[in-house]
């Protein structure tokens, strides 16, 4: 299973917050994306979500809501 399977089926979300099964961040998180970036982590796993979520990865990353994360 790949490493985004597993967040995307957890119920917690990288910032540690409790989130739903098969959503791909909590709340808040999905919240301090910008709009433009939120529609597209609805796309299914081979049709973009892959590109989507590491593309909302870098930007909570970058903009300090998962700068604890170091990978």
């Amino acid at each position: 299973m790949s490493h985004l399977m597993k967040y995307f089926l957890s119920f917690s979300c990288r910032c540690g917050k409790p989130k739903k099964r098969a959503f791909a961040l909590c709340r808040p998180c999905f919240l301090f994306l910008p709009h433009s970036l939120r529609p597209y982590l609805y796309q299914a796993f081979g049709y973009g979500f892959e590109q989507a979520y590491e593309h909302a990865a870098e930007y909570l990353k970058k903009n300090g809501k998962w700068s604890h994360l170091v990978e």
